[in-house]
């Protein structure tokens, strides 16, 4: 699947979104990872057990900047999915986290107090 490198277009202008998604397509997951690296990660999770996971967020303190977190499928443990303007989204999903269970959206029998 990767024998060739995946083509990735992104705008070259040196501020704004350009020089962000330069950033990201670098260094992904904040860890030096590319974005084809973190790719082909993804992937392999997914070839070997059939789902995989990816958290985007916002680092506001230092970097200021997106990155992604991959999560494996054993790491999701209960998610719900609803319907919002027309679409099948998720709209809860729990996530083993360092120190417990990381809750986005709702609060969870899994959510420690």
């Amino acid at each position: 699947m990767f024998r060739k490198a995946p083509f990735v277009k992104i705008p070259e202008s040196q501020d704004g979104i350009g020089k962000a998604m330069a950033r990201f397509s670098n260094d992904a997951d904040m860890l030096g990872t590319s974005l084809f690296g973190y790719a082909k990660n993804v992937m392999r999770e997914m070839i070997s057990v059939g789902r995989s996971g990816t958290l985007v967020d916002w680092e506001g303190d230092y970097e200021q900047r997106t990155y992604a977190l991959a999560y494996r499928a054993e790491d999701i443990l209960n998610w719900r999915v609803g319907r919002v303007y027309g679409h099948i989204v998720p709209t809860m999903i729990v996530l083993v986290a360092l120190g417990g269970c990381f809750v986005r959206g709702l609060r969870s029998r899994y959510a420690s107090t």
